[in-house]
């Protein structure tokens, strides 16, 4: 899962995201911030971006995204 807040008057951005196994088990999550975002959907697409770059880290062979 991916989440995303942007504030459209400071352009900053809050990222979260969760990695599960196939149980539903929580394997790993994990938040990050970042400035200068000229955009919601700009935000939305650095919270997958993060989600999937910790995936690749963790060697997670299968992935699925859910918003």
């Amino acid at each position: 899962m991916t989440y995303a807040a942007w504030d459209v008057s400071t352009g900053n951005c809050g990222l979260g995201w969760h990695l599960r196994d196939s149980t539903g088990f929580c394997a790993e999550n994990s938040s990050s911030h970042r400035r200068f975002v000229t955009s919601a959907l700009v935000a939305e697409a650095l919270a997958v971006k993060a989600a999937v770059s910790a995936a690749v880290s963790s060697h997670v062979s299968s992935l699925q995204i859910i918003d």
